[in-house]
């Protein structure tokens, strides 16, 4: 019961193993990454997305996490420990939150902030100048190639070209892992929107 991992997580008494024949569990190794996540100060510094998160009081015992992970028919596959699909904008990790999901939907989801641009604006995601043009060029990612959508001469029209394009491409790809995916988490991704969040 001691909280041997950064002073929070603690292996509990309960049959669940941090290790099988030398090796960490999947459970054991997600439940320590999470835990590093969230109170690691390295972690938060280098990571600064994660400064405001959490772990739910229940999973500071790994028996209790393990549980809820092992009861996942998904467990043993390498899917990521996702806290923000099924309550958007969520901070804390936990039973009620979280869902296991295969690496290349978790990075879809992400929305990756654009860089200022020359004039010290935030441009809209989506949206970037086109230096030659300086028109404004949407583009999208998808399956790790990047897609052209088109040059725009707002840039709302540009990002609004990108939302459509990436709102459709979760769409699909929520269709193509259905079988492979909880029921709750297929239809957050069918619900799931490019937001400012």
């Amino acid at each position: 019961m001691k909280r041997t991992l950064i002073g929070i997580g603690f292996v509990g008494d309960g049959p669940y193993k941090t290790r099988i024949d030398g090796s960490m569990t999947n459970a054991y190794i997600a439940w320590r990454d999470m835990i590093h996540r969230c109170y690691n100060p390295k972690l938060r510094e280098k990571y600064n997305t994660y400064n405001d998160c959490m772990v739910d009081d229940r999973w500071h015992n790994f028996q209790n996490f393990a549980k809820w992970f092992s009861s996942s028919k998904f467990s043993e596959r390498g899917y990521h420990l996702d806290k923000d699909l099924l309550v958007r904008g969520n901070k804390t990790y936990g039973p009620d939150n979280c869902c296991l999901l295969p690496p290349a939907l978790n990075y879809l989801i992400r929305i990756n902030r654009p860089n200022k641009q020359p004039l010290g604006k935030n441009p809209l995601i989506g949206a970037t100048i086109h230096q030659s043009s300086g028109r404004w060029r949407s583009t999208i990612s998808k399956n790790g190639e990047k897609v052209y959508l088109g040059l725009f001469d707002k840039e709302i029209d540009a990002h609004l070209r990108y939302v459509e394009e990436k709102e459709q491409f979760v769409r699909e790809q929520a269709e193509f892992w259905r079988d492979n995916i909880e029921n709750r988490a297929y239809e957050a991704l069918m619900r799931w929107r490019v937001t400012d969040d």
